[in-house]
């Protein structure tokens, strides 16, 4: 996707808020659901075990919202200019966006790729320890990693309920659901 695509893409399909993926729960609450990725909402790694349970968990849910081979565009808001990801991955500079309520100017960055189970574990693993901030864009559906779980915008309400009913296991035991 270019710089042009995407901002056309968010237009249209996301016009009530910017491309700034913690505020996407608050403006799509009705189509938003949070799982952890680590038992008891614990939010860091400590162990390899731990990292590992991480990773499973994200590509699981992930690969069952993105058949194999779906494009997707994975937009990075939060990243130390040295970060070793500049040398993996093509990067699209998307330039600045900001958020008023936080008085943050965020230079936001874009790679396209394909869904595959695995591929992208470096920027998982990555935003897990909270070293950048990204969220993955397919057609239908946003996906916010963070560091201690995964927010998921979906299309619609019916197809959240399903995945909540999925993995009730892994969701928070909060009442907001946090």
């Amino acid at each position: 996707m270019t710089k042009a695509a995407f901002k056309k893409f968010w237009a249209k399909n996301y016009p009530e808020t910017q491309p700034i993926n913690y505020v996407f729960r608050q403006v799509y609450k009705n189509r938003w659901l949070r799982i952890h990725s680590l038992p008891d909402a614990k939010r860091y790694a400590d162990t390899e075990e731990e990292y590992t349970e991480i990773l499973a968990r994200q590509n699981q849910i992930i690969s069952d919202l993105l058949p194999i081979d779906t494009k997707l565009s994975i937009i990075i808001n939060f990243i130390d200019s040295h970060n070793p990801l500049f040398q993996t991955y093509s990067f699209l500079n998307l330039g600045t966006y900001i958020d008023k309520a936080a008085e943050t100017v965020y230079q936001s960055f874009l790679i396209n790729g394909r869904w595959q189970s695995n591929a992208f574990d470096d920027i998982l693993v990555q935003i897990a320890d909270d070293k950048i901030r990204a969220f993955i864009v397919s057609n239908s559906f946003l996906i916010s990693p963070y560091d201690g779980g995964m927010d998921i915008i979906f299309p619609n309400e019916a197809l959240k309920y399903s995945f909540k009913t999925k993995y009730q296991a892994w969701l928070s035991k909060r009442v907001d659901g946090l």
